[in-house]
């Protein structure tokens, strides 16, 4: 299949249209199969093409949403899931996948809410105990968030 080619969709799957309510009336996805998502007016076409999913600069999977105003927004698919199932992501939380090894990284069960102070805490620990890590023998500094830092990795925890 070419890469916009009309897009026959499943019939035995349980499609749901994305949780954001400027995209819900052009997108749908899989609910079991949450790498499918349909935009079902491409272009202004009306014809429905799958949309492509990209992987951003840490690895967490994504796709491109164009509003009905023109503008453009980049989603992870675990924000996708999340929000279907319990709601809005708080303010100042982050969907963490909470075994980055599984098959199904995006399913509901592999997802749980931390704020970011604890998303931190648990990347930073993993990587000062691999040895990977910015800063090591200065202050800690958290790569998801420049902006906090500690003296000590238990500090940050």
């Amino acid at each position: 299949m070419k890469k916009h080619d009309e897009y026959t969709m499943d019939p035995n799957a349980e499609y749901a249209p994305v949780p954001f309510p400027e995209y819900a009336d052009k997108y749908l996805f899989n609910v079991n199969d949450p790498d499918e998502i349909v935009n079902l007016d491409y272009y202004g076409t009306g014809r429905a093409v799958r949309c492509k999913i990209t992987v951003d600069s840490t690895g967490h999977k994504q796709v491109h949403f164009t509003g009905k105003d023109g503008t453009h927004r980049n989603v992870r698919l675990a924000h996708i899931v999340w929000t279907y199932h319990n709601g809005p992501v708080p303010e100042g939380c982050i969907v963490h996948h909470v075994d980055k090894d599984r098959p199904g990284w995006n399913d509901i069960s592999n997802l749980e809410l931390m704020t970011a102070s604890e998303h931190c805490s648990e990347h930073d620990r993993e990587k000062w105990e691999s040895g990977v890590f910015r800063g090591k023998g200065k202050a800690v500094i958290c790569e998801t968030d420049p902006e906090m830092r500690f003296e000590t990795v238990t500090a940050a925890a």
